[in-house]
């Protein structure tokens, strides 16, 4: 854990058969701006937090955890069609997020796309469940939610861009 914390003058590393990245192994690597995904299947709690990484791109990254990248305020587009997991917070404070693409996924969990201003859609599809604060200060526009059946404490608290909202019949908790 913890394996290059803080190294603020770290750029770039090159670890091309890594399949798994521990809690808070990058966190505050300020200018850490690419890592290659090719072969991670797990990115644990806190393991890109602070970081400059733009993207993240990979058909091979099954879970990611808790705040994996928060923080990470350059972050623009998130392409992990595998993912069937995504802890609290992962998300949380990706301002530049304009794209997200987590099909699998079947929970939103608390804090997740809270203060993400640009990620104006999201796929809600397959959502069965919406955590608390889940877009909090974001920037969400409209969506449908056929399949939601619960929504958390203020989980669009404050999305001022919020217009359209459509649920199915299965909602029965808010």
């Amino acid at each position: 854990d913890g394996a290059f914390m803080d190294c603020t003058l770290l750029s770039s590393i090159s670890i091309p058969n890594c399949t798994y990245i521990s809690s808070d192994a990058f966190y505050n690597c300020s200018l850490l701006d690419g890592f290659d995904f090719s072969n991670v299947e797990y990115v644990c709690d806190s393991a890109f937090e602070d970081t400059s990484i733009s993207q993240v791109s990979s058909e091979t990254i099954l879970e990611l955890g808790r705040g994996a990248f928060r923080g990470c305020t350059n972050l623009v587009s998130v392409d992990v069609p595998n993912c069937t997991y995504i802890g609290d917070y992962a998300f949380v404070s990706c301002q530049s997020l304009e794209s997200v693409n987590i099909p699998k996924i079947t929970v939103i969990n608390d804090d997740t796309f809270s203060n993400t201003y640009k990620l104006t859609e999201f796929d809600f599809g397959n959502i069965t469940s919406i955590g608390r604060y889940a877009f909090k200060n974001g920037g969400i526009e409209s969506f449908n939610a056929p399949n939601v059946t619960s929504i958390g404490y203020q989980a669009f608290y404050n999305a001022t861009s919020l217009k359209e909202v459509t649920f199915g019949d299965k909602l029965t908790t808010i």
